[in-house]
């Protein structure tokens, strides 16, 4: 489930303070985990993609993955770092 990805990302990054890297790994970790069954797996694997390649929060990644998959052609953010990614524009 989407959620429970961004859940993860920040549980990951505010209480054991990891990198992004560590959070991309993780997160690909569970995407090839057989045992779990991922909802919105195509989302979750684009917005993994943006977050590999940006320094906005795998949160915004996946709102920006998730509008894009959806036809919108702008998504407006306070965020600046959300604001580099396909799609969003700052505010």
């Amino acid at each position: 489930d989407p959620v429970v990805m961004v859940e993860t990302a920040w549980v990951l990054r505010s209480f054991y303070h990891a990198t992004s890297a560590d959070i991309a790994e993780a997160i690909t970790s569970v995407l090839g985990n057989t045992a779990y069954e991922i909802g919105d797996r195509p989302a979750i694997e684009a917005a993994l993609r943006l977050y590999q390649d940006s320094k906005a929060d795998f949160a915004d990644c996946l709102i920006a993955a998730r509008n894009l998959a959806v036809g919108c052609r702008h998504t407006i953010t306070f965020d600046a770092k959300a604001a580099s990614l396909a799609g969003m524009s700052s505010l």
